[in-house]
């Protein structure tokens, strides 16, 4: 909802980057996702294995 909270408490509205970034990391996540799910439905990934969430930095 483009806000940052600590706890409970509202600490700050994100700047349209930060919302950008979010944006862009929940597309990676999503993306990943739906491949695994594709390689898991086609048989060829291991139903065990857990994929790791995309690095956000470098």
């Amino acid at each position: 909802d483009g806000k940052l909270y600590k706890g409970d408490k509202l600490e700050r509205e994100l700047t349209q980057e930060e919302k950008d970034i979010v944006e862009q990391y929940e597309k990676l996540v999503q993306r990943q996702l739906d491949e695994y799910y594709a390689k898991l439905i086609a048989g060829e990934s291991d139903p065990y294995v857990r994929p790791a969430p995309p690095k956000l930095c470098n």
